[in-house]
């Protein structure tokens, strides 16, 4: 009896030392973190110099440049806040040229200038013998709403390009967040004006933790796969839901509506006598892990055809890139997107740019998309 005693009481010193010494390592990577990892440089970069007044360009005539562990560009603004060269009054009144909008993945995010989408569209132009200039009205955080505001104030300042694309991104463009109304009757809920707060301490090795997690393609799919297995949706961002097979009523509302704000783009084409064009942008972890976010709880494809389906319905050309671009990277393994920032490489901002290209030049799509070597 007293030797039982004696291993139990080992037993639980020894349980004793290990969770002390467990929780003295956890401590030591927190310490370790906050000290040594700058937590801001784990997630996507975010812009300045934004024009405050509208949120829907940048202040003109400035020019900054970024730089991460993961790329260095600059953005110089001309008269009218856009990245791009100063537009002479004969740029602006030729109707042969072409006006693109959208957000980050237009403006051309994490590269320089010449490699953003309407650079190398001009590129390809002027190397088919057409050169045409293709104004850039990306936005970073723009949504489709956003979009509309953008052509008018194109129409405002006197573009005359006949072709309009409309670049929708399907990671945060169907965010609800965006839709009119919904930001400001959350901010007047009682439980934002009222929200207690929180004496819950924050891991900054949890959270480093999960964003590394997310940098990877493989993890992503454990991380995927393990959601599945025990019936748990572990991609939950608010976007996130355009991916859900069964959605609730009120998030298959959403989307619709996101998707009307197209319709009345197209309405507005109409009545300017432009010819509108749509081109549907996959997020990374679509592209990535397409295999894994295609499963009992998500459909990688599923917000894509929805598009093309009105799109189709309204009768707007519209270009879907997910096919090509998954195509690509399960062929080579090769990145098209910084695994922090999350926007394209040049790679695949040259891939979206060739495939644009052929689209608009009224040529299908190839299954793949090929092009030109890197640089």
């Amino acid at each position: 009896m007293a030797g039982t005693t004696e291993r139990l009481r080992a037993l639980g010193l020894n349980l004793l030392l290990m969770s002390i010494a467990g929780v003295v390592s956890l401590g030591a990577l927190e310490l370790g973190v906050r000290i040594f990892v700058d937590m801001n440089a784990q997630q996507p970069l975010g812009v300045r110099d934004v024009n405050m007044e509208t949120m829907l360009s940048f202040l003109p005539g400035r020019e900054r440049t970024y730089e991460t562990e993961e790329f260095r560009f600059t953005v110089s603004t001309n008269r009218f806040g856009r990245r791009d060269s100063e537009w002479t009054p004969a740029a602006l009144a030729d109707p042969t040229n072409l006006l693109m909008i959208g957000d980050s993945f237009v403006l051309g995010n994490a590269v320089e200038n010449e490699f953003s989408i309407p650079s190398q569209l001009e590129a390809i132009y002027a190397e088919a013998g057409h050169p045409v200039e293709v104004f850039n009205f990306g936005m970073p955080g723009a949504a489709i709403t956003q979009y509309k505001l953008n052509l008018e104030e194109a129409f405002g300042i006197g573009v005359a390009a006949r072709t309009v694309l409309i670049n929708v991104f399907v990671g945060n463009d169907f965010d609800p967040n965006y839709l009119p109304g919904k930001q400001e009757a959350r901010l007047r809920a009682p439980e934002h004006k009222a929200r207690p707060r929180s004496w819950t301490p924050r891991s900054s090795l949890v959270e480093f933790a999960k964003r590394r997690a997310s940098q990877s393609p493989r993890t992503v799919g454990y991380l995927l796969k393990l959601g599945q297995l025990i019936g748990v949706r572990l991609y939950s961002t608010p976007a996130a839901y355009v991916f859900f097979r069964q959605q609730t009523p009120e998030q298959a509302a959403d989307f619709r509506r996101m998707l009307e704000v197209l319709g009345e783009i197209k309405m507005l084409c109409d009545a300017n006598d432009r010819d509108l064009y749509v081109v549907a942008f996959p997020n990374r972890i679509q592209v990535e892990n397409h295999e894994d976010l295609s499963s009992e709880t998500y459909d990688a494809g599923k917000p894509n055809r929805l598009i093309l389906e009105y799109c189709a319905e309204f009768e707007v050309r519209c270009l879907d890139l997910l096919p090509g671009l998954a195509a690509e990277y399960e062929r080579n393994r090769e990145p098209l997107f910084y695994p922090i920032d999350r926007h394209p490489n040049e790679k695949g901002y040259r891939l979206a740019a060739e495939a644009i290209a052929r689209f608009i030049g009224n040529r299908e799509p190839e299954p793949g998309l090929t092009g030109r070597p890197s640089s």
